[in-house]
C-alpha cells in the first residue's frame, strides 16, 4: 500500500480562493490538483506491506502538537520557475506549526520512508508537464487563513485519472 502523512486543507473559503486562481492560471501542460484533495505532505512513506500500516498508524498516535492557523499567500514553482514540475501556494504565516508537526511526524516515523530535509510548507495546485511554461505567478497574494486541528495518514492509489487519496486514520491536534 502506498501511504503518506498529510495536513488536509479543509477550509472551504481558502480552497475556493485557490481554485479561482487555478482557473485563471490554467494553461496547456498544467494539470490541476482537485481542490477537494488539497493537502500538504508532511512525510511521504511510499509502498509498505499492509502489515506495516498498523505499526505506522500506531506510531503516529504518539504525536502531540497543538492546533494552529496558517495563512496561505503567494505562489511559486519547484524546483524553479524556469524548470517547474509543480506550482504551489505558499504559507506565509503559521508555518511554524507545520514545521513543528512535520518534525514530530518525522521523529515518530524515522524507521519508515525517506528522511525529509529542508521542509518548506506549501500546497501543490498544479503538476507541470515537462517543457510546459508556467504563467506569471507574481501578484497572487492572500488566499486566507485556515485552522488545522488534525492530520491524516493517507493511502494514495495511482490511477490513469490521477491519484485517489483516502484516509487510513486521523489524528487530532491539541
Amino acid at each position: 500500500m502506498r501511504v503518506f502523512v498529510a495536513l488536509e486543507l479543509k477550509d472551504e473559503d481558502v480552497r475556493r480562493r485557490i481554485a479561482v486562481a487555478q482557473e485563471k492560471l490554467a494553461a496547456p501542460g498544467l494539470r490541476s490538483v482537485d481542490p477537494a484533495a488539497f493537502h500538504m505532505t508532511l512525510k511521504f512513506i511510499g509502498e509498505v506491506p499492509d502489515a506495516s500500516v498498523q505499526r505506522i498508524a500506531g506510531a503516529l498516535r504518539g504525536v502531540r502538537q497543538p492546533s494552529f492557523d496558517a495563512r496561505f499567500s503567494g505562489m511559486g514553482a519547484f524546483p524553479s520557475p524556469s524548470r517547474p514540475s509543480v506550482v504551489w501556494v505558499g504559507v506565509r504565516e503559521g508555518s511554524e506549526g507545520m514545521v513543528a508537526l512535520q518534525a514530530a511526524v518525522g521523529e515518530a516515523l524515522r524507521d519508515w520512508g525517506r528522511e525529509e530535509r529542508g521542509f518548506k510548507p506549501h500546497l501543490t495546485i498544479f503538476r507541470v508537464a515537462q517543457g510546459a511554461r508556467v504563467p506569471e505567478l507574481d501578484g497572487w497574494q492572500d488566499f486566507g487563513t485556515a485552522r488545522f486541528a488534525e492530520f491524516q495518514l493517507k493511502r494514495s492509489l495511482l490511477t490513469s485519472a490521477g491519484p485517489v487519496y483516502s484516509d487510513i486514520e486521523r489524528y487530532g491536534l491539541g
